[in-house]
């Protein structure tokens, strides 16, 4: 009942609205996650508004994300596909704002950055 009444609220352009901004915050948000060291595309298919992306050592970073920055890098994907290992799927919508989506970037640069750092002093 209530995305009835969200929907017949928005109208017609209201709702594509939503889906563009949607859209366009997961592929930016795709294009600037792919682009750092240890991040990587998985499928190449079309996508609306989540995508997969393989994150080397997710479930240190996953936490690290969470425990530090309050932000989790997705849902991961490995306890139902154990062939996803490190795999997240990840999804935003309109109510993101390029802040929102830089806060994630830049929290999971520094996680990664530190990744590396230990193993690199071990």
């Amino acid at each position: 009942v209530a995305a009835t009444i969200y929907m017949s609220l928005m109208g017609y352009s209201g709702l594509e609205n939503v889906a563009k901004k949607s859209y366009l915050n997961a592929h930016n948000l795709k294009s600037k996650l792919t682009a750092l060291t240890g991040v990587s595309s998985i499928f190449s298919g079309a996508y609306f508004h989540e995508f997969v992306v393989k994150i080397e050592e997710g479930e240190k970073l996953r936490q690290l994300m969470c425990d530090k920055y309050h932000i989790d890098i997705g849902y991961p994907l490995q306890s139902d596909y154990p062939e996803l290992k490190d795999c997240y799927l990840v999804c935003t919508t309109e109510t993101k704002t390029e802040k929102d989506i830089q806060q994630y970037i830049d929290g999971l640069r520094h996680a990664l950055q530190q990744e590396i750092d230990y193993a690199y002093s071990e």
